[in-house]
């Protein structure tokens, strides 16, 4: 079982450097991996260039079950290839518990 939640509305805001970095938590989630079924915190990241209001550099969420990360999605937008297409490059880690 997850431990106690965090409180509605929680959010971590901090600077490291030249970059802000932003987590909330959005409520919970079922993910699954591994072929299994996991009862995960759901959080949205975001990660920021210059601090406040700066550029957002990635997007996305992170999922947190009773042993840890289970899946974490990452949105990268403008990133552009060595063949110089551009777009949006998705991320997706999967710990299979």
């Amino acid at each position: 079982p997850l431990p106690d939640p965090p409180a509605a509305g929680w959010r971590h805001d901090t600077t490291a450097g030249q970059l802000r970095l932003v987590r909330a938590y959005t409520g919970t989630r079922v993910v699954s991996a591994g072929g299994k079924r996991h009862a995960c915190w759901n959080f949205a990241d975001s990660t920021f260039a210059g601090g406040s209001g700066g550029t957002l550099l990635t997007h996305g969420t992170a999922c947190f079950g009773a042993a840890g990360l289970v899946r974490r999605e990452t949105h990268v937008p403008g990133y552009t290839t060595a063949s110089g297409q551009g777009g949006t490059l998705v991320r997706t880690l999967t710990i299979h518990l």
